[in-house]
């Protein structure tokens, strides 16, 4: 588990987990375990793609459990597990694709070797050159956003329980 936060609760749990469950669901979780104290699920789909998107989608699974007057959330980093394999496909393939597409022309076109060894290095050099940024960097930001969703989650969740 990535995420984990307790807090004191002094509200009705019921509350808590039909507004936990109504989040879920609009959101494309599914609902793995559902009871009067606690609850879990797991996002089955994508990850956010955009800033804009869902930053919830980067926390699965999530489990909420309501216990001696603490509200306990704890939820992994699937979501931005997922998006980093993707990124990672997604720059290689970029690399290989845009090494070749960029020797062949530069290598039927000019008798010189420069040009098309200038095509491959170009292809290859600038996506495999953003890899450590997507690779370390973007996860960091996205498990931000996702910690920040559970921590919004469990302030509304106080307050709409009373």
């Amino acid at each position: 588990m990535g995420y984990e936060k307790s807090v004191n609760f002094a509200g009705d749990p019921k509350k808590v987990i039909e507004l936990a469950q109504s989040m879920f669901v609009q959101s494309g979780y599914r609902i793995i375990d559902v009871s009067d104290t606690a609850i879990s699920a797991q996002h089955e789909g994508g990850f956010t793609k955009s800033v804009s998107g869902n930053p919830m989608y980067g926390a699965s699974p999530v489990t909420i459990t309501i216990s001696a007057n603490r509200l306990v959330v704890s939820a992994g980093y699937e979501g931005v597990e997922k998006m980093k394999k993707f990124i990672l496909k997604l720059l290689v393939g970029l690399a290989f694709l845009l090494g070749i597409g960029l020797a062949l022309p530069f290598g039927l076109i000019f008798e010189e070797r420069w040009p098309m060894m200038l095509g491959i290095g170009l292809g290859f050099g600038i996506p495999l050159l953003q890899l450590p940024i997507h690779l370390f960097v973007t996860p960091k930001i996205w498990e931000k956003r996702a910690s920040k969703a559970l921590d919004t989650f469990i302030h509304n969740a106080t307050i709409l329980a009373r």
